[in-house]
């Protein structure tokens, strides 16, 4: 059985008693020598403002064992304080240095003998500028979760200190793993902040608590996404797990919507996995039973879209913490279980399944708040958007971790990317059941445990689902803040474009990408070429380094006639946040997408390409085009005209307006791309160059 307690420290005195004979006594003490005091090590001969240094001292020939009295002196009234001031020969006492450094920077401690006054001893301190705080003032809420050392339980730790002025000044925990759980108070006087010799932060809480960290002290290592996010990890030899540390800006009630998710062990003897996840619908301090629901597999024991019979919402304590004990009904078959929660702000409460509890289990998850859509969502509201996923639990072999990603379209199909590419999507397992690999960057991502006969297609419009070769499908939301890949400028037609620098899977395989690969010549021409280098085709893409929206896009190209089949030369618009609107993508296109007998090399196009319509296929004839785009509010109309011409005044080759789907504009920008596509039966054989002589915009 668990053992879930608050830990309380008790004091026990050990009594000491002297015996006298009746009618006689004991001498008393008679000195060695005179009184003399001591430091048990020499000081540091400076110190940063507000830091704090253990000093000590020894006091000789004290046979009462009175001690020594502890002051400062400075060139100001603030000089520092001592905690205790007064203390037994050879035990330590704290010295905290003033904030501000003093006049003359300089301080003078003194250690003077409490039976002897006129003996003491003194040492100078040099104050100095305090290094900044790896952490600015303020609270800030930590989670982790990982494995006890051996890997011999899962372990769930979530808590929140406050830092101020550069130190840890109060905090509390809570923790669980198969055999333990408690909230515990932080011992501020034992927590720091400090930075390792890479560059990460360091924190040091304190919890007086034997059975978590080591002797009830946690050495956690942080890495800056923000000024108010670390990423982080345990470095001690208690457990190795990770997790994130994040400013808290609320310690409000939670009210509202909250979605929620929770991961670990079940309390069987013989343990099984245990995932749950739902709705909480907090009102007051209970929650709203018709908008609360709740679903779990446990070791493959599934219950979906079951209720609760009640719900109890603690107030949040000072430092935003608040408890949760659910009860599911009788119907769910589920116990009751208990969460303490530590609120991050209004979205977001990370959760820890360490109170005295039916379920008695080891889970650890976090909350999200749903706001004002709480009880109002509906299909259109996730659909038409791009998801990324994470995942780490366990199927029928052992411990399992899934990332991927998916598109949820707006007629109810998923469609996704096959990773890491679609040319070699297999990811080997390691023997320790552990995987790693590099794929395309995404907002969701779906993971297929495979046996070696299955092949996937190049794309899917569908989720894969289990059965067959396919054992296990999971999908997940990814994690962190997006980042952009570096970029080199280029001008073209006089405006600013970004050459891309890293790999693409667009056209179904994985292209290098070159800046060195567009190149203006003295006329003023772009030139764009795909070369081959050590296997692998490297290709060509520069992005306007600004949205242009409504107007006239005109793009004027030499001949294309010796194109090989799975070449791709593209104009389009592309609006990297904006999934929800297909990214804005409208596309001219020319290829023959891998069919030598494809009698179209050339198309324009609206995302999504599966509606009928979408799509006009059409005939690029030899020589030079120009190539334009009339975007207006509901309507695209494309053309190509024989020649170079920003008009109409050439023979018309193609023309199509499209009116339906057509998006508003937005953060799109303009990308221009030469690359290859996937085909198997024409494949890409040489290098090759296109030249495009200008590009225009009228608005």
């Amino acid at each position: 059985m668990k053992s879930r307690a608050s830990i309380s420290l008790a004091v026990i005195a050990a009594l000491t008693l002297w015996l006298t004979a009746c009618g006689g006594g004991s001498p008393s003490p008679t000195p060695n020598g005179p009184i003399s005091v001591a430091f048990v090590s020499v000081p540091a001969t400076s110190l940063p403002a507000s830091s704090t240094a253990p000093l000590a001292v020894v006091v000789n020939n004290d046979i009462n064992d009175a001690g020594a009295s502890w002051t400062v002196t400075c060139g100001s009234q603030a000089c520092g304080t001592f905690n205790p001031a007064a203390t037994p020969s050879n035990s330590p006492t704290t010295y905290t240095t003033p904030s501000a450094i003093p006049t003359g920077n300089v301080v003078t401690i003194t250690a003077t003998s409490v039976a002897d006054s006129t003996k003491s001893v003194s040492a100078k301190i040099t104050i100095t500028t305090a290094p900044p705080s790896p952490l600015a003032d303020g609270s800030y809420v930590f989670h982790l979760a990982g494995e006890d050392a051996g890997g011999s339980s899962p372990y769930y730790l979530a808590g929140v200190f406050t830092v101020n002025h550069g130190g840890i000044s109060g905090g509390e925990q809570d923790y669980v793993d198969s055999a333990n759980g408690a909230t515990d108070t932080l011992i501020a006087s034992r927590c720091s902040l400090g930075t390792t010799n890479s560059g990460n932060i360091q924190i040091t809480l304190a919890t007086g608590d034997p059975n978590v960290g080591v002797n009830g002290v946690e050495t956690l290592h942080g890495t800056r996404v923000s000024s108010s996010r670390l990423l982080i990890a345990e470095f001690d030899t208690s457990a190795s797990a990770s997790g994130s540390l994040d400013l808290q800006t609320s310690k409000s009630a939670p009210s509202g919507g909250y979605a929620f998710n929770l991961s670990g062990l079940d309390g069987n003897a013989e343990a099984n996995a245990l995932v749950m996840g739902g709705i909480l619908d907090i009102t007051g301090n209970s929650i709203s039973l018709n908008n609360s629901v709740l679903d779990y597999n446990d070791g493959g024991s599934v219950g979906q879209k079951q209720s609760f019979s009640s719900g109890v919402v603690s107030a949040p304590d000072s430092f935003g913490r608040i408890t949760i004990t659910l009860t599911p009904s009788p119907e769910s078959r589920a116990p009751e279980f208990g969460l303490s929660g530590y609120i991050v702000g209004a979205n977001r409460i990370e959760l820890v399944e360490d109170l005295n509890d039916a379920l008695n289990g080891t889970l650890g998850g976090t909350a999200l708040g749903q706001g004002s859509k709480t009880g109002t969502f509906t299909p259109s509201v996730v659909m038409g958007t791009t998801y990324v996923f994470t995942a780490i639990g366990a199927d029928v072999n052992g411990l399992a971790t899934f990332a991927g990603g998916f598109a949820l379209n707006a007629d109810g199909t998923l469609g996704g990317w096959v990773q890491p590419w679609p040319d070699h999507p297999f990811i080997p397992i390691r023997a320790d059941s552990s995987w790693s690999t590099e794929t395309h960057l995404g907002f969701e991502y779906a993971v297929l445990l495979v046996d070696p006969s299955y092949r996937p297609p190049p794309t899917m419009d569908v989720e894969p689902t289990q059965g067959g070769s396919v054992v296990q499908v999971t999908i997940v939301k990814g994690t962190g803040t997006p980042t952009f890949a570096p970029t080199k400028p280029l001008k073209f037609s006089g405006y600013d474009w970004s050459l891309r620098t890293i790999a693409s899977d667009r056209g179904g395989t994985n292209n290098l990408y070159d800046p060195d690969n567009a190149w203006t010549d003295s006329s003023g021409a772009l030139h764009m070429r795909i070369t081959k280098k050590s296997g692998r085709w490297v290709c060509a893409q520069l992005a306007l380094n600004r949205s242009l929206g409504y107007g006239t896009y005109v793009l004027v190209i030499r001949d294309v006639s010796h194109l090989q089949p799975a070449e791709v030369l593209s104009m389009y618009t592309f609006d990297e946040w904006h999934g929800d609107e297909y990214y804005r993508e409208m596309d001219l296109e020319i290829s023959r997408w891998g069919d030598v007998a494809n009698k179209n090399n050339a198309q324009y196009g609206i995302q999504p390409f599966y509606i009928p319509g979408n799509v006009f296929p059409f005939k690029a004839m030899p020589g030079t085009l120009t190539y334009s785009m009339r975007w207006e509010p509901g309507r695209a109309d494309f053309e190509t005209v024989r020649g170079a011409s920003s008009f109409h005044g050439g023979a018309v080759v193609a023309q199509h307006e499209f009116t339906s789907g057509v998006p508003s504009p937005g953060q799109e920008k303009v990308k221009l791309e030469f690359y290859v596509v996937a085909s198997d039966k024409y494949p890409l054989q040489k290098d090759d160059e296109v030249v495009l002589d200008k590009f225009e915009y009228l608005p």
